[in-house]
């Protein structure tokens, strides 16, 4: 799917025209169809994942999920919370709520980046959450799980206010240049 459709579906996302969660739960499964041509959509399975520790990590169980979503639209439309909060937090849930067999991190950071831009996500505007995540050795994982079971938020706030900084300081310097 081209950044000009996912760009509308974030639109679609903020808009006064999404009025349900069901149709909240349909533009994240069409975020996902575009990542991953061969998704069902919502899963029907459990899953997990397993370290190369043995540890594993159960995501709820499927019938959870869409009730999951359900909950979590209804927060996003109703938390007075700044955009920066709001796109963390509605990042992690997706990735613990796990509604998808294979995507969660794309959808995540699709909904992250729709979300603390406005609703307009096109490709050179998205902060690259993947490059930062998959270069740092587990800690976004580790902050992940530290708020998922003590429910202290700060160190993830404070990781992903650095990413922020840093792709603010980047882009002063390549706008020094131009």
């Amino acid at each position: 799917m081209s950044g000009q459709a996912l760009s509308l579906l974030g639109q679609r996302l903020l808009g006064p025209t999404l009025s349900s969660s069901a149709q909240f739960i349909d533009v994240l499964s069409g975020v996902n169809r575009a990542s991953d041509s061969k998704s069902q959509g919502v899963r029907r399975v459990a899953v997990g994942t397993r370290g190369t520790d043995g540890s594993t990590v159960a995501f709820p169980p499927w019938p959870d999920v869409m009730p999951a979503l359900t909950c979590l639209w209804q927060w996003l439309h109703r938390a007075n919370v700044p955009l920066f909060v709001r796109s963390t937090a509605a990042m992690l849930a997706i990735c613990n709520i796990h509604p998808f067999v294979d995507g969660n991190g794309r959808a995540a950071r699709w909904l992250f980046n729709t979300i603390i831009l406005g609703g307009t996500t096109p490709p050179q505007r998205t902060l690259p959450l993947y490059e930062y995540f998959h270069r740092d050795g587990g800690t976004s994982t580790l902050l992940f799980r530290t708020v998922e079971l003590s429910g202290d938020w700060d160190p993830l706030f404070a990781y992903i206010a650095a990413i922020l900084d840093e792709m603010a300081y980047r882009r002063s310097l390549a706008n020094a240049w131009l």
